[in-house]
């Protein structure tokens, strides 16, 4: 069975970007709010042209599903410092940050029994989250 995507906005209503939830990303922006709030002020820039802070938050997102080691994703954060930014770069680590966030949901629903089951618990997480998140400001 092919579980249904869940799709999650992070930042505000000003702007925000839709991505696939998964209990990591849940975790990690918990542990990190400033990467949830660092998508909005990213998007923004965006907007006039400045991409340099985006590409930063978007790879510190995608570094978020990086399977190797500390080592490993300390090099690939510093690749992104030797290009200059630009709009390609920066919709490339969005979409890989989206396609990183999609697997993650996608692993996670085949080790579970109960996808629907699971996927709510995901929603109801994602629900305090945002909660205690917009508490902070």
């Amino acid at each position: 069975m092919v579980a249904p995507k869940f799709l999650i906005n992070i930042g505000s209503e000003k702007c925000c970007i839709f991505v696939n939830i998964s209990m990591l990303l849940l975790k990690e922006l918990d542990k990190k709010p400033l990467l949830y709030y660092s998508v909005e002020e990213a998007l923004e820039c965006a907007k006039i042209d400045c991409y340099g802070i985006g590409i930063i938050a978007f790879s510190q997102l995608l570094n978020l599903f990086a399977e190797k080691t500390p080592e490993h994703r300390h090099l690939v954060a510093h690749e992104f410092l030797r290009k200059r930014p630009s709009k390609e770069m920066f919709e490339e680590t969005v979409a890989a940050f989206k396609s990183a966030a999609s697997e993650q949901n996608a692993r996670e629903c085949r080790r579970r029994n109960d996808i629907p089951a699971y996927q709510q618990l995901l929603v109801k997480k994602w629900k305090e989250l945002v909660k205690k998140l917009h508490g902070l400001r």
